[in-house]
């Protein structure tokens, strides 16, 4: 399968007095050479190459000195070489001091035996075997195998680079040799990219190095056979990644475009012990291993193969490349951080209020979400914990993402967190603010319009106040509030003016439910839903509430906007909860409130909502304490302990996964005695704990918050004073 040539040059001196004497070089920097390269014959007989140099063509010097060398191809790497002193009727080897006579006065017979793995291979499975670049075959293409079958390559007529041919390159040696490797660590895959990896690697170079010489002009087909008891629609497809001297991967990890290896046998295909190191190579010159980690192969096409044993896949599995690296089999996973779960604030030594998530996408066959992928969770400075411990590992969901609760460190300052998987965008880091305990309250720009019976809903850190009661009756007005610069902006004003509503935000959109358009008795009790996007300062109509209502409470999780009591049209307290969903523009019926109320406060920790407070003006009925919290995932309400006292009218509002009862009307001294009153509950211990009361008592407020930032909105304070004014909480 070899084709060697052989040359002979001049040498510069006397490589017994010299010994690191090398070939006369011309302009060029090319050795000068006066017997070939010259192809040699193989002798099947005696299983050597043979080759005959008439030695008075040119006329050899009595006085020099000459190099013989056998190169594997033209400009190729030497396999040996023999320097030689000519003497009368034949040449000294100066090695062994042998003369060796000339044949009818001027022919020196060349004979040289090639052992396997004289090109640096050392692997029982691999191939060394001569490639031209014109191809005759039928069909026009050449494959090469190794020994196993487990891996090879096929080569289509013209395939050599432009610049290797316009160099007199006609032909080169190809070797593909296993890699014998480890999977257990990353550090110890095939190809090290930090990706899931498959047992099956391979080494594909030449001799002489083509990387020098640009892309091949025709692609050629690599095959390597994979370990996958079961190929349905498992992710991995052939990647390659070049080699540095030392023969460690190096650069970029690039997938090759997917293309049928019919020329491998993979139904024995098995993992294999180490063979050998990487550096336990005959040559000990990895640098001319051909290193082609470049024009990549970017795109990908789905397919699937069926085995047809185990660790088999029927006919192969290959790729198309343009140049010879390490191959190997990898899953193309790409990892991202959700953006809303970075950069919090939380007070240090509690919970950020978002759980952190990433999410994992695979590249092929299609793109697609990776369920069930281990995702590991890593606490950095500043301390804290994560799901409970300084190191967590999480599993993907069924959209490819997986979650771990925050606990920042016990001091103030910045905290960092990484999150890994076997994915590119691997490591993920996560930073939050760690604010000083404060538990007090700071007051802010007062809102322009006077109102109470409003709500407040935050989008990218701005709180929007929509709605409420000013000094005309029910209104339209909307105004937005930026923490940052403490400035207020009017925005686009509601379709529909109303008061007692309630709002919530789902993907940057704000949602305006329900409410009363008018200060009557009866109140016009509305179902009116109407959404607005900041982007557009534009407000739409959407579908209605099944029940109208006012005095109602608004909660979100994952994406669904949840309706949960209030007052409608003949029943002074309602236990109803509707869920509406923005993707389909639709409303559902969910399990009811154990406890019939209205103006109670609603809000979400950790995709759980909380009815807090409220009254009743049924028989029986009244100001409640009570607390109750509806799961979603199961449709259920579960009671929890109760507020210290009976409020209704407050705000609520979570920061750092707890709860936070504002203002409203109470029962202490009297009932319905509007107070500052603010209660904190831990979902975690079921136990609420009394704060630094606001600094203005205050009821039909609209409560926001934002970077862990409790934000009072607006209301009515005592004699039922229609509010301005703006008061922030900081845990």
């Amino acid at each position: 399968k070899l084709s060697p040539v052989v040359e002979v040059c001049q040498l510069k001196a006397n490589p017994l007095l010299v010994p690191s004497t090398d070939c006369l070089l011309d302009g060029l920097g090319h050795a000068v050479l006066i017997f070939g390269p010259a192809t040699m014959a193989l002798d099947l007989t005696n299983e050597q190459y043979t080759r005959n140099w008439d030695t008075k063509s040119p006329l050899l010097d009595a006085a020099m000195f000459y190099r013989i060398t056998v190169r594997g191809a033209p400009r190729g790497k030497a396999l040996g070489f023999l320097d030689v002193d000519p003497v009368d009727q034949g040449v000294k080897n100066l090695r062994t001091g042998d003369v060796v006579q000339f044949q009818d006065g001027r022919t020196l017979p060349i004979k040289v035996r090639i052992q396997e793995g004289a090109f640096g291979s050392r692997n029982p499975d691999h191939v060394e075997q001569v490639v031209p670049t014109h191809i005759t075959t039928p069909t026009g293409t050449l494959d090469v195998t190794t020994t196993t079958f487990f891996a090879g390559a096929r080569f289509s007529d013209g395939w050599l680079p432009q610049g290797a041919v316009e160099a007199g390159i006609d032909q080169v040696v190809v070797t593909i040799e296993r890699v014998p490797v480890h999977d257990a660590t990353p550090a110890t895959t095939c190809l090290q990219s930090g990706l899931l990896e498959l047992e099956g690697c391979y080494r594909f170079r030449t001799d002489p190095d083509l990387h020098q010489f640009g892309p091949f002009r025709v692609n050629v087909i690599e095959g390597v056979c994979f370990e996958l008891p079961i190929h349905t629609q498992a992710p991995f497809q052939l990647h390659r990644r070049a080699e540095d001297a030392e023969g460690n991967p190096t650069g970029p990890t690039v997938a090759l475009e997917d293309a049928d290896a019919p020329f491998l046998r993979c139904d024995r295909f098995a993992v294999t012990p180490p063979l050998l190191t990487l550096r336990d190579l005959s040559s000990g010159r990895l640098q001319e291993f051909a290193s082609a980690g470049w024009h990549a192969v970017l795109r990908g096409i789905g397919r699937l193969v069926t085995p047809q044993a185990l660790h088999a896949v029927d006919l192969g599995a290959g790729g198309s490349t343009d140049g010879f690296s390490r191959t190997g089999y990898a899953r193309g996973v790409t990892m991202v951080k959700t953006a809303a779960t970075d950069n919090q604030s939380a007070t240090a030594g509690m919970s950020a209020l978002q759980d952190l998530e990433v999410c994992l996408t695979t590249s092929h066959p299609t793109t697609a979400p990776l369920v069930g992928a281990p995702v590991t969770f890593t606490v950095g400075a500043g301390g804290g914990r994560v799901g409970g411990a300084s190191s967590v590992q999480m599993s993907t969901g069924a959209t490819g993402c997986a979650q771990a609760p925050w606990t920042l460190g016990s001091s103030a300052g910045v905290n960092t967190l990484q999150a890994t998987a076997l994915a590119f965008g691997s490591p993920q880091t996560f930073t939050a603010t760690g604010v000083p305990v404060c538990d007090c309250w700071t007051t802010k720009a007062s809102m322009p319009t006077a109102r109470n019976a409003l709500a407040v809903g935050v989008i990218d850190g701005v709180l929007y106040a929509v709605g409420g009661i000013g000094a005309g009756g029910a209104v339209a007005t909307v105004e937005a509030y930026d923490p940052a610069s403490n400035t207020w902006t009017t925005k686009a004003p509601l379709p529909t003016a109303r008061h007692r509503l309630a709002v919530g935000v789902v993907n940057g959109i704000l949602y305006a439910v329900g409410g009363s358009g008018n200060l009557g008795n009866p109140p016009a009790v509305l179902a009116t839903v109407e959404e607005y996007d900041p982007a557009t300062n534009s407000w739409t109509t959407r579908a209605s509430m099944p029940t109208a209502r006012l005095d109602l409470a608004v909660g979100v999780v994952n994406g669904i906007l949840y309706a949960v009591g209030g007052v409608g049209s003949l029943i002074p307290g309602l236990p109803t909860v509707e869920a509406y969903d923005p993707a389909t523009d639709t409303w559902t019926t969910k399990a009811p409130m154990p406890t019939a109320r209205f103006g109670l406060g609603v809000a979400a920790i950790n995709g759980k909502l909380y009815a807090v407070g409220g009254a009743s003006n049924a028989p029986n009925g009244g100001q409640y304490a009570t607390v109750e919290v509806y799961d979603p995932a199961t449709d259920t309400w579960t009671t929890k302990a109760s507020m210290s006292a009976t409020r209704h009218l407050l705000g609520l509002g979570a920061i750092n996964r707890t709860l936070y009862a504002v203002g409203g009307e109470g029962s202490i001294p009297t009932l319905n005695t509007i107070v500052g009153s603010v209660e904190a509950y831990d979902p975690v211990t079921d136990l609420w704990t009394t704060k630094a009361v606001m600094p203005t008592a205050r009821a039909f407020l609209g409560v926001g918050v934002v970077s862990g930032m409790l934000y009072a909105v607006g209301g009515a304070g005592p004699g039922f004073t229609v509010l301005r004014s703006v008061e922030a909480y900081q845990p």
